[in-house]
């Protein structure tokens, strides 16, 4: 008889319903238990008693039906063929067929959403055509499947009680590589944002027991902090795609510059070290500044910005290092732009305009950097229109960062940031056109940024930042309408505004930016 153990028996591998050791295998088959849940709404198994004796019939010799076969035509299509054999083989009864590590499970899913050839599947020349044919169409529910499949093991992996060092290994291996990977392979995809918070909440378990473990291990420290940095970024950094918690990433945050600065003291002449500590600081002021705490969130920047400026006279900055020195000023002019200093931010935002001009010269690939040049040209031209009553050097500022932004959407035309980033130029152009008294121009370009903006929301319906800003664009919409003597496109479209607000749930309606978007839609509509 097989004797009762505390286990989850539809979670449960053969092995550890006979009573057998657990090995890396075993966690493999967990896995490939919850990947199956996630693709097929149900587990493989239904054990109808209790009995220990049934749990051993169903899980160590009842055959595992393919995850397509139980979901309805349209889901077993996307799911039939290289999800349901990868499913399979980390669901063999036999350890020895499994795949003998979760970092080599992890690369089958990899090969899978790059269109590749998977291990899962013998690779006659026909399959690996097809594989060549179909390579870049990559769905985001699929991702979301691999997203979620990683994170939950993450976090169940680790066990009560000593591991052996090599399964610890492969497990921390298995979720750099998700916590990194995956989640930067989907974060610029339109509807990412439920997949990246299910990393929020299976990430944040998994950290708080790695982090029991860390000792003095200054790179395990370091990969931490890095997940930290990247799960605040979920949860509610400003100017970003976010969840719309912005004191769940404010603690994230600090969490990750406090580890950082333990990396810092113990790495005083490594670069990546000073970039990170820099980059978390960046991350956690520019949330201050969002919450009102201005004069802590310039200091910050002020002090981060000193830190880099004495790095940079020791060394050649790196293109991440000198990123962050460029959106120091970049804060720095945000907090006195806040304050009405027109004349301190101006001068910090050409130093940031300059840094960051800087660096797309001495790093022409460097991603981030036409990013980030794009956004404080735009920032700048805010400040021209806005503060100082500038309206052609507002358009001149423009015209270069939506011509940058223009082509990051032409190279990448799935990356939903760099069309969001070029939604902001288009709307602050449409500002600057009114101002200078071209309204039917004004109200064509304001709807151009809208309408990316919503394709945005559509396929990301919990994306908090886009609501909002669609919530004032809708606002500025009613408004010009009216100006042009369009009363019922102008109530139209006040509608439309309001209706978005009530999309929100109680707690994001609460949040500071939201209150202030839907103030200014009941401030237009009057």
């Amino acid at each position: 008889m097989v004797a009762l153990r505390v286990l989850t028996p539809q979670s449960a591998s053969p092995e550890q319903v006979l009573g057998e050791p657990l090995t890396t295998a075993s966690d493999v088959y967990a896995l490939g238990i919850l990947l199956f849940e996630l693709l097929a709404d149900q587990p493989p198994y239904q054990i109808a008693t209790g009995s220990p004796e049934e749990w051993a019939r169903v899980v160590c010799r009842q055959p595992v039906p393919k995850p397509s076969s139980l979901v309805p035509a349209a889901a077993a299509r996307a799911i039939r063929g290289d999800l349901d054999n990868i499913t399979l083989k980390a669901l063999e009864k036999e350890r020895g067929r499994r795949y003998q590590s979760a970092a080599d499970l992890a690369a089958d899913l990899t090969c899978y959403l790059r269109g590749l050839p998977v291990q899962a599947r013998p690779g006659g020349a026909l399959y690996r055509a097809r594989k060549f044919v179909a390579r870049n169409r990559r769905t985001l529910a699929i991702a979301a499947v691999v997203l979620l499949t990683i994170s939950v093991a993450v976090a169940d992996a680790i066990r009560e009680g000593q591991r052996a060092n090599r399964r610890f290994q492969d497990v921390r291996q298995m979720a750099n590589s998700f916590l990194f990977e995956f989640h930067d392979a989907i974060a610029n995809l339109p509807g990412s944002t439920p997949a990246r918070e299910l990393v929020v909440t299976r990430a944040l378990q998994y950290l708080a027991k790695l982090e029991s473990e860390a000792g003095a291990d200054i790179g395990l420290k370091r990969e931490l902090a890095q997940s930290y940095l990247r799960i605040g970024a979920v949860q509610g950094t400003p100017y970003e795609n976010n969840l719309g918690r912005p004191a769940d990433a404010r603690a994230s945050f600090e969490r990750a510059v406090a580890l950082f600065q333990e990396v810092r003291r113990a790495r005083p002449a490594d670069m990546t070290a000073l970039t990170d500590l820099a980059e978390a600081r960046l991350r956690l002021s520019s949330l201050l500044e969002n919450e009102g705490n201005k004069a802590r969130s310039m200091q910050m920047n002020q002090d981060t910005a000193a830190m880099l400026e004495q790095a940079g006279q020791r060394q050649p900055l790196s293109a991440a290092a000198e990123t962050a020195l460029g959106l120091c000023y970049f804060g720095i002019s945000e907090s006195q732009m806040a304050l009405e200093h027109a004349q301190e931010a101006l001068q910090a935002r050409l130093r940031s305009v300059s840094v960051l001009r800087d660096l797309t010269t001495r790093f022409p690939g460097y991603p981030d950097g036409q990013r980030w040049l794009a956004q404080t040209q735009k920032r700048l031209a805010y400040l021209y229109l806005i503060q100082l009553h500038d309206a052609d050097k507002a358009a001149d500022s423009l015209h270069n960062a939506i011509g940058i932004d223009e082509k990051r959407v032409a190279r990448d035309p799935n990356n939903a940031v760099a069309k969001l980033d070029l939604a902001l130029g288009q709307v602050y152009f449409a500002a600057v056109l009114r101002r200078q008294g071209d309204l039917p121009g004004a109200l064509a370009l304001l709807n151009q940024g809208i309408a990316a903006r919503s394709a945005v929301l559509s396929a990301d319906p919990r994306n908090f930042r886009v609501r909002y800003l669609l919530i004032t664009d809708y606002a500025k919409l009613g408004a010009w309408l009216r100006e042009a003597h369009r009363t019922q496109d102008s109530h139209a479209a006040f509608q439309e505004g309001f209706h978005l607000a009530g999309e929100m749930d109680a707690n994001t309606a609460r949040l500071p930016d939201a209150v202030a978007a839907v103030a200014q839609l009941q401030q237009a509509e009057r």
